[in-house]
């Protein structure tokens, strides 16, 4: 059901590897377990961050969204600026329709570790919940070489599109 199941827009994410079909979110989502492992791979910063993500994935699976959110929480009680930690617990909070929640935990976030991977998460948001206008500043955030790139350089065409600035998105093309 809808409370076993997590929307993440973040980055391309790996499939969990202990065999286990990932639980899944409708048409354009992507599995939260899978982005906990990402994070894991990558470096959690802590082991008590890797133990937070590891029970807050396990909680997941199960279908205890309350847990999960609660495992999340205790470690911020613990290390307020964990930027892992609030990333998926803004991927929580806009699931569950908590979207002020979310912003806030992924701008602490992208404070804590400002990885130009982290803003774009933070810029995918915000054009799917705030608005064109908040997400274009955070694209004037990000390190030129990493704006360069296509992808990237593609939503902020398409952001200023939006927001009818017609000849700046076809001189990012």
């Amino acid at each position: 059901g809808r409370s076993s199941r997590l929307r993440v827009g973040l980055c391309r994410l790996r499939p969990l590897g202990d065999g286990q079909q990932p639980l899944t979110a409708s048409g354009d989502g992507f599995p939260l377990a899978p982005m906990i492992s990402n994070l894991l791979a990558k470096d959690a910063g802590s082991a008590r961050t890797k133990v937070a993500l590891d029970f807050a994935a396990a909680a997941l699976r199960s279908g205890n969204r309350l847990k999960a959110r609660m495992l999340l929480q205790d470690r911020l009680a613990e290390a307020p600026s964990d930027a892992d930690v609030l990333t998926v617990l803004a991927q929580i909070s806009a699931e569950d329709g908590q979207i002020e929640d979310a912003t806030v935990h992924l701008r602490r976030a992208v404070a804590a570790d400002p990885r130009p991977e982290r803003r774009l998460a933070l810029i995918e948001h915000l054009q799917k919940h705030a608005g064109a206008a908040l997400a274009l500043r955070e694209f004037e955030e990000l390190p030129d070489d990493f704006r360069s790139r296509f992808e990237v350089s593609g939503m902020e065409a398409k952001t200023l599109g939006l927001l009818g600035m017609h000849d700046a998105q076809i001189a990012k093309y």
